[in-house]
């Protein structure tokens, strides 16, 4: 995920962070994308970058309803809680995936203990709004620091995080 320096990771429901991002997240995140060769996202996420989706990579889309969008032959429609939507997934062998949002998304499997690790880009800037990385977490996560990159800008940081597994 990207963030601003408040902790803003989208003004609106609706906004694409290309409208502020820098073009270095975007370069490290599609590096990473594939790299792992499998998204998960929810609806709103893909409805906002379905036009614009990173090459190389298998997106998996959360919706209880595919009929909305347009059947393209890297997405894949699926639904269920968490552990079903890993169950799927574990089906076609992939164990690895890259979460991309949205905070809903993110909230529910942060909320499973099914988050590793977390790679979080910090753009220099501050935006107004109140959506941030995981606005439904049921409690507190713990993450340990293992690097601090600051990107070829020289003014974007991207941090990775272990997520430390909670108890429940």
């Amino acid at each position: 995920m990207v963030m601003s320096a408040n902790g803003v990771v989208s003004q609106e429901r609706d906004q694409d962070s290309s409208e502020w991002n820098s073009p270095d997240d975007r370069y490290q995140l599609l590096e990473k994308i594939q790299s792992i060769g499998a998204v998960v996202m929810g609806a709103n996420t893909y409805r906002i970058i379905e036009d614009k989706l990173y090459k190389g990579a298998n997106f998996f889309v959360l919706t209880h309803d595919s009929a909305q969008f347009r059947l393209q032959p890297q997405v894949t429609f699926i639904q269920g809680d968490v552990p079903e939507v890993c169950q799927q997934l574990q089906g076609r062998n992939i164990s690895h995936i890259a979460l991309l949002g949205g905070s809903e998304t993110n909230s529910a499997f942060l909320n499973a203990n099914r988050v590793d690790e977390i790679f979080l880009t910090l753009e220099p800037l501050l935006l107004p709004g109140k959506i941030c990385l995981a606005n439904q977490l049921s409690e507190p996560s713990r993450l340990t620091l293992l690097n601090v990159e600051r990107l070829q800008n020289g003014q974007t940081l991207l941090l990775h995080y272990r997520v430390e597994n909670r108890t429940k």
